[in-house]
């Protein structure tokens, strides 16, 4: 009986989180995604093209699940999730395979996956919750534990990536300077110390440089990948437009936004994966992931339940008591007569 109950009032509260989302925010990537894809199916053959696009299909699915969690269950189970995150991504540094001195990758069959990006969204959205809720210096032992985990794998985008957005989420949400400029520090730190273990990979033509491969066969391709990335950046910033959204929301829809610029800018400097254009399940699904947290939490609250104006006129007769409910709405009782001689 008691799931039967739980079980009803989870799929109630799922039913109640769908209304008002802003669904359209899932198909941001999908241009990107696609034109990787058709990229890599003209320079690296099909394969490559269907394994991107089962990533696409799982990140949908990913983003949708998350965006259907209600928002108060994201906020306050955030924390855990983040900090499971940052101990999936020590596991990786610690056990995970390793390549060229670098371990940012965890075998689960044929696939290898890179926590340290799998696991920023679930990393930005416990930093989001702590600060939103004052807990600075919860926040900063998340910040600096993340930022360790993510210094062992050896890879300085990925710290620069982490420590940028922190640094953004306590600026916009917290809006406490002294609280921004520590996360800086260990921002700072962070790739400081990355960048000297960064053993700086070898590009991967259809990964790292997917740019390249689009350019050598048609420079429009390339136009066009560039400009399906632009739009996925841009798309959680419209939400900005919004007078009603809180901080906590504009602060993710930042994040969200500079998770996917960082790394596309810092393509230009070092060999890193191009989001969601290069062939890399992780990035799709974690840039789907953080949508479908943005998608949650600029869920609005519903409106309250007005009094009704007839009956909140209305004086009470004499002799009577009135209750009013936390609804508003109010009836009369009469008084029992006194049976007592």
């Amino acid at each position: 009986m008691f799931v039967r109950v739980l079980a009803g009032a989870l799929a109630q509260d799922r039913a109640e989180a769908r209304r008002g989302l802003s669904w359209w925010l899932l198909a941001a990537p999908l241009m990107a995604v696609v034109v990787g894809a058709f990229g890599m199916s003209l320079s690296e053959g099909g394969r490559l093209r269907l394994a991107q696009l089962l990533f696409l299909f799982v990140g949908l699915g990913l983003g949708a699940w998350m965006a259907c969690t209600p928002r108060r269950i994201l906020l306050y189970e955030g924390p855990l999730a983040g900090w499971l995150a940052v101990v999936a991504v020590a596991l990786a540094a610690t056990l995970g395979s390793s390549l060229g001195g670098a371990s940012r990758w965890l075998a689960i069959g044929p696939l290898m996956i890179q926590m340290s990006v799998l696991a920023a969204p679930f990393v930005l959205l416990g930093l989001t919750s702590l600060v939103a809720r004052g807990r600075a210096r919860h926040a900063l032992a998340l910040g600096l534990a993340a930022q360790a985990a993510f210094v062992a794998t050896a890879d300085a985008v990925a710290s620069l990536t982490l420590g940028g957005v922190a640094v953004i989420v306590c600026a916009v949400v917290a809006k406490r300077w002294r609280l921004t400029m520590m996360m800086g520090a260990i921002a700072v730190a962070g790739l400081a110390i990355a960048a000297i273990l960064d053993p700086m990979l070898a590009p991967v033509a259809h990964s790292e440089g997917i740019l390249g491969l689009f350019t050598a066969v048609s420079p429009a391709l390339t136009v066009l990948g560039l400009v399906a990335l632009l739009i996925a950046i841009a798309a959680p910033l419209l939400l900005l437009r919004r007078a009603s959204l809180d901080a906590p929301t504009r602060g993710l829809a930042l994040a969200v936004a500079l998770s996917l610029a960082i790394p596309a800018a810092a393509t230009t400097v070092v060999a890193t994966v191009v989001p969601l254009l290069g062939y890399s399940g992780s990035t799709v699904v974690a840039a789907y992931l953080g949508i479908g947290a943005l998608i949650s939490l600029s869920r609005q609250a519903p409106p309250a339940v007005a009094p009704d104006p007839v009956r909140a006129e209305a004086a009470p007769q004499s002799g009577t008591t009135t209750i009013t409910p936390k609804f508003g709405s109010a009836f009369v009782r009469q008084p029992e007569p006194c049976t007592y001689g």
